[in-house]
Parts: structure tokens; sequence; C-alpha cells
């Protein structure tokens, strides 16, 4: 099973590798044993230039197809954030439209973690690239 983290480009590396920790362990005791989760910034550089740049890259991730199955690359796309940018909301946007799970985690103070099931991606200001869009549950 793999995880797209979409994260946002401003997160630290210390921070994306601590979530790659936890989800890692949540699905995998939800009974996922072969699960990995790649951060969005590794799946952007590795893929981007094929895809034609950035516009290219945020449709490319949710259609992406494994070359030896077919099946989608990816089985689900979560997000540590309620509120999210363009890319971000481009990539769940098509994710929803193509049935995939989309899903937002959400840190406890008790240090439990609680995922919900997004239903849609709602425009709040479409000119504000950073955190103009919201992810509803």
């Amino acid at each position: 099973m793999r995880i797209f983290f979409a994260h946002a480009k401003s997160m630290d590396d210390a921070t994306i590798e601590e979530w790659q920790k936890t989800l890692t362990a949540m699905f995998r005791a939800a009974e996922y044993p072969s699960v990995e989760v790649i951060p969005g910034r590794d799946d952007f550089q590795k893929y981007a230039p094929a895809a034609g740049g950035f516009n290219g890259w945020t449709r490319d991730v949710a259609t992406r197809k494994d070359a030896m199955s077919g099946k989608n690359y990816y089985d689900a796309f979560v997000s540590p954030t309620s509120t999210i940018g363009k890319a971000t909301a481009d990539i769940l946007t098509l994710a929803l439209h193509h049935k995939l799970p989309v899903l937002r985690v959400e840190k406890m103070e008790d240090g439990d973690v609680e995922m919900h099931r997004v239903t849609q991606v709602v425009v709040d200001d479409a000119d504000d690239y950073t955190s103009g869009w919201w992810l509803d549950t």
C-alpha cells in the first residue's frame, strides 16, 4: 500500500519524517503490513520533470498508474492539515474525483492521532495559493 503524504511545501524535514513514522505505524496497526508513506516533496522531486513541471505533476499524482500492475500508484492520500494550498487542493480534488481515499489526520493534545475521511475540497480564497482551500470531512 502506497500513501501520498500531502504536506505543505513549507513543512520542515523533521516534521515530515515524524509524520511518515506516525502514519506508517497507524496503517500497519490497521492491518496493512506493507505500507509506504511517500511525502509530496519526494514525489515532486522524482516525477515533476517527467510530468512537465509543477502543473503537470499535480495532475499526475492522483492519476499515475503502477507500471507493473496497472493499478493506481497511490492507494490513499493523507493531509496533516484541514487548510491547504492550491497544489494540494488540485491533487486531492482529482483524487476524490477518481474515488480514491483522501484522509485528514490530526494530532490530539494527548498524542493520539485522529483520522477523518475527506468528502470534498472547498475553495475559500482562490487568490491565496498557500491556504485558500480547506478539507471538508
